[in-house]
């Protein structure tokens, strides 16, 4: 892709997200909502999925009485440098009383790893909760993946097949995925203050960029952009829905009419939404 493709996503100045408005309000708010979040067993916080990093844990919360209970997985936004999963635990009364386990993960962050290790860190958490879910009522074969910012960068590079057999999983083990506010072509990123934590060369913004790895297995993707997100967002997700729809698959696009890249965050525990309504449709359809 060139800088005559999508303009707005060569412009650093459209990957600033310190002036969005309320965005410190909204975060403390999801930030309280979460803390509010009563875990039932068999739930359980901070369980590790691996063993080489304190971050390397994330969150099961079930309905009560869940069997074969379908799952979303959540990653966390924060241009893969700040952010917790611990903020991103009020989703899951919302699911829950449709029947869904939400677990929110926890990941590495730069500049003390790489983005290589964050990346490897979100397949090792799908992986885990592939393998472990059933303890805790829920179904191996509906996990849906969902993230914000750069947790939808983590879902599309979870949703691209070729990496599964590394984790030994089979290549159609991810059932659906919705990246919110995405970023899938890392090169722009290059141009930005964002390379002083991402440590991104030429060659590794291409080999990290979901739009050059092969296409996702299935065909239940969505991908979304807040109506008042800035224009680099929204090229990244037309870049992203160009790409899908080249390699044969029709993305879902659910709106988020008026919503800004913090205040779309909300929109996963508003059942009412676009979002969660796609969301709740993915753990419910037929395996490709």
């Amino acid at each position: 892709m060139t800088d005559d493709e999508y303009p707005a996503l060569w412009r650093a100045e459209d990957y600033d997200l310190d002036t969005v408005p309320g965005a410190d309000a909204r975060q403390a708010d999801y930030a309280e909502r979460s803390a509010a979040v009563t875990v039932h067993p068999p739930g359980e916080l901070d369980i590790p999925y691996a063993h080489q990093h304190p971050r390397q844990c994330l969150d099961v919360l079930p309905p009560p009485g869940a069997h074969r209970a379908p799952v979303v997985l959540f990653f966390h936004g924060g241009y893969w440098h700040f952010g917790s999963k611990d903020a991103r635990r009020f989703p899951a009364a919302a699911f829950n009383r449709h029947g869904i386990i939400w677990v929110a993960a926890n990941y590495r962050l730069t500049p003390d790893s790489s983005l290589d290790d964050t990346v490897s860190d979100a397949r090792a958490a799908f992986a885990w909760v592939y393998r472990n879910v059933e303890r805790f009522g829920g179904d191996a074969n509906y996990i849906v993946i969902a993230g914000n910012s750069a947790g939808g960068h983590l879902v599309a590079m979870l949703l691209a097949g070729g990496w599964q057999s590394d984790f030994g999983l089979p290549e159609d083990a991810v059932l659906a995925g919705c990246a919110i506010s995405g970023l899938f072509d890392l090169r722009p990123l290059l141009r930005t203050p964002a390379n002083e934590w991402l440590h991104l060369s030429d060659d590794s913004a291409r080999r990290l960029s979901p739009i050059n790895r092969a296409p996702p297995p299935t065909p239940h993707v969505a991908a979304v952009a807040g109506e008042s997100e800035t224009e680099g967002f929204h090229a990244q997700t037309s870049c992203y829905l160009s790409f899908l729809r080249r390699h044969g698959i029709k993305p879902s696009l659910p709106r988020a009419q008026s919503h800004d890249h913090f205040s779309i965050i909300g929109e996963l525990g508003t059942e009412d939404s676009e979002i969660f309504k796609t969301l709740v449709e993915f753990t419910r359809c037929d395996r490709p």
